[in-house]
């Protein structure tokens, strides 16, 4: 956790970065839902959501949402965030590289 924590801090005060949310309360909590979408390189744009999994700081749980117009559909998303996940599960990256 705290890998991914700075991470994701050294991300977001390094590089630009765009939040979307419809508002939708996260329950029992004062948290919105939202995307992020952060410019990892020069000119290069990805969702938080896939770099933390190519990283191995994520796994692929929780709600589904209506995706922005640039995503094809949920489960052409789904596929993608899986295929970082295996990537970062075979480089053993993130929290793999504790897995023997």
């Amino acid at each position: 956790g705290r890998d991914a924590l700075r991470y994701v801090k050294q991300l977001l005060t390094t590089q630009q970065f765009l939040v979307m949310t419809r508002w939708e309360k996260v329950p029992n909590t004062d948290r919105y839902y939202a995307m992020i979408r952060v410019e990892y390189e020069k000119d290069k744009w990805g969702y938080l959501a896939d770099l933390l999994m190519r990283q191995g700081y994520a796994r692929v749980s929780g709600v589904q949402t209506p995706l922005p117009d640039n995503v094809p559909s949920i489960e052409a998303y789904l596929g993608e965030l899986l295929a970082h996940g295996r990537y970062a599960r075979q480089k053993k990256l993130g929290i793999w590289a504790l897995v023997k």
